[in-house]
């Protein structure tokens, strides 16, 4: 596992996928956002709506997707130094030793052949 989690993701197919009518669930929808699918099918959106031209929407999407990448990296090399912050202490600090348990006493059974109503 990584973190962030790994997503292999064929963009093409995917928008191609939403182009036809599909209907993503809400986790297939957060996996589109994370990879950009979806800011893709808006960018494109735009562009039949003649808001911009292709050129400029691509020029948006990499740029989005160069600072989402940097994005991702800074989030792994942070995980990364957490786990080794996470070891370091791990070995440094002195090891508690197991304790035998006290052993208890069981309550005191009440003693119904004594008393008779």
């Amino acid at each position: 596992m990584t973190i962030p989690a790994t997503i292999e993701l064929d963009r093409q197919k995917a928008l191609e996928w939403l182009n036809k009518g599909a209907t993503p669930t809400d986790t297939v929808r957060r996996i589109l956002s994370f990879k950009g699918v979806l800011y893709l099918k808006h960018l494109l959106r735009g562009v039949k709506l003649g808001l911009f031209d292709e050129t400029a929407a691509m020029q948006k999407f990499t740029t989005w997707s160069a600072e989402h990448e940097e994005h991702i990296k800074r989030r792994q090399q942070k995980a990364m130094d957490e786990r080794k912050a996470r070891r370091r202490v791990g070995s440094a600090a002195p090891r508690k030793v197991a304790e035998p348990k006290a052993e208890t006493s069981a309550p005191e059974a009440n003693n119904a052949e004594g008393s008779e109503a």
